[in-house]
């Protein structure tokens, strides 16, 4: 499977022009075929170059890589390469990894002081508590179909932004994980988090 993708310019970074590209055939979750995969990976890649402050071509493709390599949503997959027209990346280190109660957070890409990358996998019938954050701007797209925002259905590939001290929340009402991809400037610091 090979796409590729045109993302505006971004304050930081030129047009980038894209190409994913995997070796033989991919393999999905059951809730996600690979056209499906396919078309919403294309806007999770396009959302990521337009709201994180990446300051390389570089940093944004190794994140791509990383957020690739790493995405539960596919199941069996081989030789990723992700390149621009000055770039290539065939390799990434994994994620670190955090277990929150509810579920994991992939640490997919951080930039000290500037942004951080973050999968938030939410395990089924739990919920990310109602919180703040002080000192974060978080920017979340939802990239599973299941899950309620706000305690609404938010739809696969919608996305919103949360101000410093905006109560949110996120709750998996499936018997199948759901995931959020976020974007915190700066990244993020457990400290920041503030139940409310």
């Amino acid at each position: 499977m090979q796409f590729s993708l045109h993302c505006p310019s971004t304050p930081k970074l030129n047009t980038i022009d894209l190409v994913v590209k995997f070796e033989g055939t991919i393999r999905t979750r059951p809730d996600f075929c690979p056209a499906k995969y396919r078309t919403s990976l294309r806007q999770e890649l396009i959302f990521l170059a337009k709201s994180a402050p990446f300051a390389k071509i570089s940093s944004y493709l190794l994140c791509c890589h990383t957020y690739i390599a790493s995405d539960p949503r596919l199941l069996d997959f081989s030789n990723l390469m992700v390149t621009s027209s000055s770039t290539s990346i065939s390799k990434s280190p994994e994620p670190a990894v955090e277990k929150p109660k509810w579920g994991q957070v992939d640490v997919i890409f951080e930039e000290e002081r500037q942004v951080g990358v973050y999968r938030l996998c939410i395990l089924p019938q739990e919920r990310i508590p109602r919180h703040i954050h002080a000192r974060t701007h978080e920017v979340e797209m939802v990239v599973t179909d299941t899950l309620l925002c706000q305690e609404k259905l938010a739809p696969l590939n919608s996305s919103r932004a949360w101000p410093q001290h905006t109560v949110h929340t996120y709750k998996n009402p499936s018997q199948l994980s759901q995931l959020v991809l976020c974007i915190d400037t700066p990244p993020f610091d457990p400290d920041d988090e503030i139940l409310v």
